[in-house]
C-alpha cells in the first residue's frame, strides 16, 4: 500500500511539474511573440506557416482619423496643374502626418490632394488625407522647392497614420490602400505619383531588421502591382521619447540597396535631429525647428536628384526606372 501511496505521489508530481513547465514556456513563447516579435522560435517558422494560408493584408484604419475639413480651403481645379508638377506622395507614421508642434501656410504653387474627395486645394497644415491637426514638414519642404526653382509646382498627397507599424501598411486593408486610391482618383485628372517619400519606424521597436525589410517588399510590391511606379525614398526615422531602434535603422539603410534596381532610393536620417529643441514636449512628434530640420533634410535628398534627373539623357520626374522588386 506504502509503495502504490508513494507511486502515485510520484505521478503527480511529475504531473504538476510538466504542467508547470508547460505554463512556463506557453509563457515565453507569448512573450517572444508580443516583445520580440518573429525573433523567439519557433515564431518566424509558425509565421511563414501562417502567411502562406493567410497573407497579410494591412490592418484597417478609421477614416474619422483622417483630416478631412476643406471648409476654410481654397479649392483649384486639379486639370489646371502643369504638366511638369511634381506629385508626392508621403506614407508612414505620426510624423509623416499632422502631428508636428506648429501650422504652416506655405506661399508659391504648392498644393494638397484630398484623396478621399479627388480634388484638389491651396495647401497648408493640416494636410487633407493623413492623421492628425498639427503640422507638417511638408508644407515647408514644397514651399522652398518651388521657391527655389527645384520644381515650378508641387501637389503633396498625405496618406500618413500616425501610430501605425509597418505591418499596418502591407497591403489592401491598410493606409497603403489609401495610396493606390489616391494614384487612381489622381489619373482621372491627367496626374501620376512621381515621388514617394517613405517615413516611418518609430512604432516598430519589437520588429526585427529581416521582418521590417520583407514588410516593405510586401508593401513596394502591392503599390507597384497597382500602378504607383514612382521612385520610393526611404528615410531613417526611429526616435521617440529619446531612443532610436538601430536594427530598424539598418533595415532601412539597407532598403535602397536591395532593391535599387526597382527604384528604391536613399531618404535623409531624420533621427540627426535628436536635439531637445528639435522635439516637442511628448520628445517624439517634432517642434517648430524640428519640422523646418526635416523640410530641410528632405530638400537636399530631393534636390540632388532632380539635378541629377534633369542632366541629357536622364528620364523625367514623371518616369520610374525600374520594376518592383519580387518577393
Amino acid at each position: 500500500m506504502d509503495a502504490t501511496k508513494a507511486f502515485h505521489h510520484s505521478t503527480t508530481a511529475m504531473r504538476n511539474q510538466a504542467l508547470l513547465l508547460s505554463v512556463v514556456l506557453v509563457a515565453s513563447y507569448g512573450y517572444g511573440a508580443v516583445s520580440h516579435a518573429y525573433r523567439t522560435f519557433p515564431m518566424e517558422e509558425l509565421g511563414g506557416l501562417r502567411r502562406a494560408v493567410w497573407p497579410e493584408r494591412g490592418i484597417f484604419t478609421p477614416r474619422d482619423e483622417i483630416y478631412s475639413d476643406t471648409r476654410a480651403r481654397e479649392e483649384i481645379a486639379c486639370g489646371s496643374l502643369k504638366r511638369d508638377a511634381a506629385v508626392i506622395l508621403i506614407m508612414g507614421q505620426s510624423n509623416a502626418a499632422n502631428h508636428g508642434e506648429t501650422r504652416y501656410r506655405p506661399h508659391g504653387e504648392v498644393y494638397n490632394f484630398d484623396w478621399m474627395s479627388g480634388r484638389c486645394y491651396r495647401a497648408e497644415d493640416p494636410l487633407l488625407g493623413a492623421t492628425g491637426d498639427g503640422g507638417t514638414p511638408w508644407t515647408r519642404l514644397g514651399e522652398a522647392l518651388v521657391g527655389r526653382g527645384v520644381l515650378s509646382q508641387v501637389l503633396l498627397v498625405t496618406v500618413a497614420v500616425g501610430g501605425t507599424s509597418i505591418h499596418a501598411w502591407v497591403g489592401e486593408n491598410g493606409p497603403a490602400a489609401h495610396a493606390v486610391a489616391a494614384a487612381s482618383k489622381l489619373r482621372r485628372h491627367g496626374l501620376e505619383i512621381t515621388h514617394v517619400l517613405w517615413q516611418q519606424g518609430e512604432s516598430d521597436r519589437n520588429l526585427g531588421r529581416n521582418v521590417y525589410i520583407r514588410l516593405f517588399a510586401q508593401m513596394s510590391n502591392y503599390l507597384r502591382s497597382n500602378g504607383v511606379s514612382a521612385p520610393i525614398w526611404v528615410a531613417q526615422a526611429t526616435i521617440c521619447n529619446n531612443h532610436g531602434i538601430e536594427e530598424i535603422r539598418e533595415a532601412q539603410a539597407e532598403l535602397p540597396t536591395l532593391y535599387a534596381a526597382a527604384n528604391v532610393r536613399r531618404g535623409p536620417d531624420i533621427d540627426t535631429l535628436d536635439h531637445i529643441s528639435d522635439r516637442a514636449v511628448n520628445l517624439c512628434h517634432f517642434s517648430d525647428q524640428g519640422l523646418d530640420g526635416v523640410a530641410r533634410l528632405w530638400f537636399d535628398v530631393l534636390t540632388d536628384y532632380q539635378t541629377a534627373a534633369s542632366r541629357p539623357g536622364r528620364a523625367s520626374v514623371r518616369t520610374a526606372d525600374r520594376p518592383a522588386p519580387q518577393r
